[in-house]
């Protein structure tokens, strides 16, 4: 079993112009975020295993426009989980469930996907996971439009 616990925080900084208005802008968006993490991996016979990852993490963005002299706070959380199945030690398959919900607009919903992970080495292992989003609603008015999206990603794991 592997407890861990997230934090994290970006700045993001952005002034000039708006290219076709001539508008000046200069906005800063702060982000904190923290949460666990939560893994546990049982074998089954031989070395074969399931494992069971959760993660689970609050994000607070501070947005400033200090152009307009204006401030927005938003709070968003996310609890992913994964089962894994792993028929020998150096490869796995799973299927992967996060639960996003919160006050940015358009990041309410549920991301569904299947997961491939390879071990390479015994303690170092390369993960392919393919995601769907799917909003709780589908936003659809001037300044925003979210729909439901897919994603690749590759990521690079540790195994103690």
């Amino acid at each position: 079993m592997l407890i861990g616990a997230l934090y994290g925080r970006s700045v993001d900084k952005r002034d000039g112009e708006i290219p076709l208005y001539s508008v000046p802008i200069d906005e800063e968006d702060t982000i904190n975020y923290y949460g666990g993490i939560l893994k546990i991996v049982q074998p089954i016979g031989g070395s074969m295993a399931f494992g069971f990852d959760l993660t689970a993490q609050r994000i607070n963005t501070t947005s400033k426009d200090n152009t307009e002299g204006e401030s927005e706070e938003t709070s968003d959380t996310n609890v992913e989980g994964m089962l894994a199945f792993y028929p020998v030690a150096q490869f796995g398959i799973g299927a992967t469930l996060e639960i996003q919900r919160g006050d940015t607009i358009g990041s309410e919903g549920n991301t569904y996907g299947i997961a491939a992970i390879f071990f390479p080495m015994p303690n170092v292992g390369i993960m392919f996971s393919y995601n769907r989003f799917k909003p709780a609603n589908d936003v659809d008015d001037k300044n925003y439009k979210i729909l439901e999206s897919n994603s690749f990603d590759v990521s690079v794991r540790a195994r103690f």
